[in-house]
Order: C-alpha cells, then sequence, then structure tokens
C-alpha cells in the first residue's frame, strides 16, 4: 500500500537518503515472491516501522513450508554450509579467520535475484517457456501455482545468475584492493578476466565457467567453497583434474591440463618465467607490427609520388 510510490524516501539519522520504493512486478518474480515481508523484516506492526538493529536474519524461520519434511523454512542450514566454507570465521586449519569482519553474508552477495528461465532450444529467454506451462495446464488448474512451480523449478536448475554476474559478484570483495592486501590474496578476478575463460564470459557468453564451476565441487552447494589447500577443495591438487574434466568442461582431456595456472598473475614472484614470457611475446608483436605497418607506409608514400627519391643521380656533360 506504501511501498510502491516511486518517490518514497526518507533521510535516516545518519544522513543519508533511503529509497523505500519496492516494485511489485519485480518482487512478484524474485526468489522471494511468496515470502511475507513481516517474515524477513522485523519490527513492521506500528508506523512508522521499528526496524530491530542489525537488519534482515535470514536464519529466522518464514512461513513457507519445505515441501519434504512440512517444516517451516529457513536458511540456517545454508548459514552453517557457509560457517564451514573459506568464507566462514574459522579456518580450514582450524584458526580464527584474520579479519573476520571482512567476510560476506549473505547480502553479500544476495540481492533478490529473478528467477532466470531454463535454456529453450538455443538461448536462454527472459519470461515463461508457454510450452512448458502448456504441458503443466494439462493436470493443474490454478494458473498462478503453475507459474509459481515453473518459475521457481526452472531457475534452480539453470543457473541463477548468467556468468558475468557471478564475476561481478565476486569481484566485490575479490578485486578490493585493501582486502587482497590484509588477506594476502591474489587478484583472482583480474587474472581471471585475462583468460579465455574470462575473455568468453565478457563477450556474454554462458557456455564458459565462472568462479563457481570451478570452487564448488560438482552435486555441491554455491557455499561450500574451500580453500585450494583443504583436501576437499575442487581446486585442491589431487581434485583439480576431476574439476577440469566434468561432463560440461572438458571431459576429454588429459590429466596434464590440471597443471593449467588459470590465476596466473605476471606480477608474482612465482611466475617470473612466464612474466619474461609475455613481455617477449609484447615486444615480438609490436616489432612484427612496426615493420609491417612501416612497409605499408613506404608503399603508400612510393604510390602518391611514384618519382621521389631520396638522392639524385649526377649526369655527365653527355646527359647521361
Amino acid at each position: 500500500m506504501c511501498h510502491r510510490y516511486p518517490g518514497l524516501a526518507r533521510v535516516d539519522d545518519d544522513g543519508k537518503l533511503r529509497l523505500l520504493f519496492v516494485n511489485e512486478e519485480m518482487e512478484k518474480v524474485g526468489s522471494h515472491g511468496r515470502v511475507k515481508c513481516g517474515d524477513c523484516h522485523e519490527g513492521l506492526e506500528k508506523i512508522p516501522h521499528e526496524i530491530k538493529e542489525g537488519g534482515v536474519n535470514c536464519t529466522k524461520e518464514c512461513h513457507v513450508q519445505e515441501p519434504s519434511t512440512s517444516k517451516k523454512f529457513s536458511h540456517k542450514p545454508i548459514q552453517d554450509i557457509l560457517d564451514k566454507s573459506v568464507h566462514g570465521k574459522i579456518g580450514w586449519d582450524g584458526k580464527p579467520t584474520v579479519h573476520p569482519e571482512d567476510l560476506p553474508t549473505c547480502k553479500s552477495c544476495h540481492e533478490n535475484p529473478l528467477y532466470r528461465p531454463l535454456a529453450f532450444y538455443k538461448l536462454v529467454r527472459p519470461g515463461l517457456s508457454e510450452r512448458a506451462v502448456g504441458k503443466c495446464r494439462a493436470c493443474h488448474e490454478k494458473d498462478e501455482f503453475i507459474k509459481t512451480f515453473y518459475m521457481h523449478v526452472s531457475g534452480r536448475l539453470n543457473k541463477s545468475r548468467a556468468p558475468e554476474e557471478v564475476i561481478q559478484v565476486c569481484g566485490s570483495c575479490h578485486e578490493d584492493q585493501g582486502l587482497i592486501k590484509r588477506h594476502k590474496l591474489k587478484n583472482a578476478v583480474f587474472t581471471y578476466k585475462e583468460t579465455f575463460h574470462g575473455k568468453g564470459v565478457s563477450t556474454g557468453s554462458e557456455r564458459l565457467p565462472d568462479c563457481t564451476d570451478c570452487h564448488v565441487r560438482e552435486g555441491k552447494s554455491t557455499h561450500t567453497i574451500l580453500s585450494q589447500h583443504d583436501p576437499q577443495s575442487s581446486i585442491h591438487k589431487a581434485n583439480r583434474f576431476k574439476t577440469c574434466s566434468q561432463t560440461d568442461c572438458h571431459p576429454k582431456a588429459a590429466e596434464n591440463l590440471a597443471n593449467f595456472k588459470v590465476h596466473l598473475d605476471p606480477h608474482d614472484q612465482e611466475s617470473i618465467i612466464e612474466k619474461y614470457v609475455i613481455w617477449f611475446f609484447i615486444i615480438l608483436t609490436a616489432a612484427t607490427l612496426l615493420i609491417f605497418f612501416g612497409l605499408l607506409f613506404l608503399e603508400q608514400v612510393r604510390f602518391l609520388f611514384p618519382d621521389a627519391a631520396l638522392r639524385k643521380e649526377r649526369r655527365n656533360d653527355d646527359g647521361k
């Protein structure tokens, strides 16, 4: 009744302008379309609302029932998985993580993504597939249930986010120079963008792997990203080939593919050989192009001035 007005906003106690508009149509097709506002936002009973300190608690039970158990749904099991991952407060070696304030929370990665339908025929298309929904209508009568169920199932079977969006989300932390320095990390997003995979994703391709395709073990939750030193990690040296040879990636590749350095940083002292190789090819390419364009320039000069010469020939008294 109130938040549907685009101009609804207020200045909070810190002097920041907060936009309070909620796009109802986008909310309906989002992943929380069936969840009531009060299930996530506490303190809505009074107007103006008395929002409790700490904001939204994603581990709180909501009114939606988990169909396989008929219990109220909660994201708490996901939080438990996240706590055991590389993004948890306890490292793989059992020691507390340094600078825990840098660690992501649910809202660091999740906003309210829209459902993305399955890839029918050739490309991923927005909206519903009427062919698929038509099959649902053969048995199910209520159209609202059909659309909600279809969006939920198809959205979960397909990637929730496009690869380019995944890179952007991961980059919000992994491109932060301060965070990289504090945790002694490599600039993984920058080095990924320099690879064939990164170049392909930047052109809009969804066939190439993003961060989660490599850093999450097949069949596991996206929240189970582990340190490369953890024996259970998908990028541990013992599991790397299995990750690269997944059905959707390189199923026929040889085992030495796993030795390929994906996050190669030419500025790193560990990659000194690769650094000189890169500079060799940069100089070779530049020199080749310089010679090539030099020849083109001289050819163009000869075409415009066919009689031109750097020096004139001397003639004797006979005119020869």
